[in-house]
């Protein structure tokens, strides 16, 4: 949820790490609903031919297709 009335937008991702350490970074979901404007739900599935074994979630702010910054928490880490 974008709660920063700023004139950007907000964008969540899925990150996974497979069982020989590598990183896999999953297409963006954009909140473009405005600050304080609820929730966007986005129906999703991680397949890797490798195994997942770890997952996060990576967030950042947008100018357009420009990240500004973002930020990442794991589940295990």
């Amino acid at each position: 949820m974008d709660t920063l009335a700023d004139g950007h937008h907000a964008r969540a991702r899925l990150i996974t790490e497979d069982v020989n350490g590598v990183i896999k970074y999953w297409p963006w979901h954009s909140d473009t609903n405005g600050a304080n404007n609820g929730y966007e739900s986005h129906n999703s599935y991680a397949i890797n031919d490798s195994g997942i074994f770890d997952w996060g979630i990576q967030v950042g702010r947008f100018e357009g297709s420009t990240r500004l910054n973002a930020c990442a928490d794991w589940a295990i880490g």
